[in-house]
């Protein structure tokens, strides 16, 4: 059977969608808290902040925003991870791996 390559931008946008919803409903108290002394605070307003750009870089024609956006995710989650921050870890793996794949592919479909 085929991959449905038709259905490739849908995924990415899906993709997006997903870490933004998942930012705003477990991280929505956290970055409301305003507490710039704490370094776990920190990494997750960067990550909500390169989420949403991640998320506007998908309406410009340019990949460049989408690109450095999943570089900074990527870097910011493994940060996260490995300094043994609050959190789970499946979540970073999940932040690592969807900042990976824009960082790799952009807003390139890569439909043939």
């Amino acid at each position: 059977m085929k991959p449905l390559k038709a259905a490739l931008p849908i995924g990415k946008w899906m993709l997006r969608l997903s870490l933004v919803l998942f930012i705003y409903y477990v991280y929505k108290d956290t970055i409301l808290s305003f507490e710039f002394k704490n370094l776990e605070y920190i990494t997750i307003l960067g990550l909500s902040v390169f989420v949403l750009l991640l998320f506007i870089g998908g309406f410009l024609k340019n990949n460049s925003l989408s690109v450095i956006s999943g570089l900074l995710i990527f870097i910011l989650s493994t940060i996260k991870l490995v300094l043994g921050l609050p959190g789970l870890e499946a979540e970073m793996f999940m932040f690592i791996a969807i900042g990976f794949y824009f960082m790799a592919s952009g807003n390139f479909n890569y439909i043939k």
